[in-house]
């Protein structure tokens, strides 16, 4: 989670193991007794919102100072059998949450596949939990939820951004050369020490915001690798949380353990450079919000770190899509504006955390090739969306609010 609250945590944070002996795949529910992780994330939540209006001065200073101008099958090697189950478990505290054109192909450099960082087809997050029954690549269509003008208006007063350069999600690519680390678990509520046998691309490093999110996708396993507090690099690369789902998954940890808050990976819903490469957004987005609702998160999301009340507060899980009767030619929308907006349209966006912002994500430039993306997004730390009319979006019909105390069930990949 990011942003700035001061929730009282439920309880520790829900972390997996492994048992080596067995081969089962153990997932345990911190209780009361082990030390909560929200005291050690809240001022990184404070600091986001006072970062947001620095961000704002400076970048308002500078413009005066200078013009610039904006012109179903598992891949080899997936254990999908390895599981454990611990029944009703306490519910977990909160869980870790500049022009027009695009480049010329001169400007679209290639990655090698040895740093991580995709490669020139394009073979990126967008590939990943694209299966026929995952949320990411379903079509926002249906009923409208009867709730959904009071939520909307909720909204008002929120600015609406994206996340670029902190406080989102790095994502870097390995493959069957990749260096293969046991990864330490340092938080001290955790119940294990190591995610072992993950490959780490030598510059993999995670968000330098407190958050500290970092993804790696290895390709050749067919696994994505979610850590939230992670240090370091390569051989000395460590975490407080770590996990791991297939890519033929849907995105979600079934017990809430993902990334986020609402048990949702750090690469599901995020905006990548193969995305902005492609001119196209094929999937939902997530989003973060203040105002999230008490009382645990709806479908598709597992757990839900919201604590607002009233008929305003939005469920983690929930999806919000843009009026598709609006005539987004109208809107005098750039480039990448444009690509948003057709996929608010088009599949939505799911509220995934609670942060001190309205804001989505897209992928950390610190993991593109060149450590930039060319032209096709500003090269800014939070991008500004204030023309795409969020008066006009509409909360896709719901369905009941879930248990936050459900069971935990954890996946691990490759066999390890």
């Amino acid at each position: 989670m990011i942003g700035t609250s001061h929730d009282e945590p439920a309880a520790a944070t829900a972390l997996l193991d492994r048992e080596a002996d067995t081969g089962t795949a153990v997932v345990v529910q911190d209780g009361p007794a082990h030390r909560s992780p929200a005291a050690e994330r809240s001022r990184g939540r404070r600091q986001l919102a006072f970062s947001a209006v620095s961000a704002l001065c400076v970048a308002a200073l500078v413009g005066v100072l200078v013009h610039v101008a904006e012109g179903g099958k598992s891949p080899v090697g997936i254990d999908n059998t390895g599981f454990g189950i611990f029944p009703d478990a306490p519910p977990p505290a909160e869980l870790p949450r500049t022009l027009l054109d695009p480049p010329s192909a001169g400007q679209q450099a290639a990655a090698p596949g040895v740093n991580g960082l995709g490669d020139a087809l394009g073979q990126g997050v967008a590939t990943v939990f694209a299966g026929a029954n995952s949320p990411w690549v379903q079509r926002a269509t249906g009923a409208i939820d009867p709730n959904s003008a009071a939520m909307v208006a909720g909204l008002a007063g929120e600015k609406f951004q994206m996340s670029t350069g902190m406080w989102t999600v790095p994502v870097y690519y390995a493959d069957a050369s990749t260096p293969r680390h046991d990864v330490p678990i340092t938080a001290g509520w955790t119940e294990f020490s190591s995610l072992p046998n993950v490959p780490v691309p030598p510059n993999a490093k995670p968000d330098p915001s407190e958050d500290a999110h970092l993804t790696i996708i290895d390709r050749s396993k067919g696994c994505v690798y979610d850590f939230w507090g992670a240090s370091g690099s390569g051989g000395n690369l460590s975490a407080k949380l770590g996990n791991a789902m297939p890519t033929t998954a849907n995105g979600i940890d079934p017990g809430g353990l993902g990334a986020r808050a609402s048990g949702f990976s750090g690469a599901a819903g995020l905006i990548t450079y193969e995305d902005m490469k492609r001119g196209s957004i094929d999937h939902a987005l997530v989003f973060a919000y203040p105002k999230t609702r008490s009382g645990g998160p709806v479908s598709p999301a597992t757990k839900s770190d919201g604590s607002s009340g009233g008929d305003d507060a939005i469920p983690e899980g929930a999806r919000l899509r843009l009026d598709p009767s609006i005539n987004l030619a109208s809107l005098g929308l750039n480039r990448y504006e444009m690509m948003i907006a057709r996929a608010l349209q088009q599949y939505g966006m799911i509220l995934g955390d609670t942060s001190g912002g309205f804001t989505i994500y897209a992928q950390h430039p610190q993991s593109v090739p060149g450590g930039s993306y060319g032209g096709m997004l500003p090269d800014n730390t939070w991008v500004d969306l204030s023309k795409i009319p969020t008066d006009r979006l509409q909360v896709m019909k719901m369905g009941p609010q879930k248990d936050n105390a459900s069971g935990t069930v954890g996946n691990r990949c490759n066999g390890h």
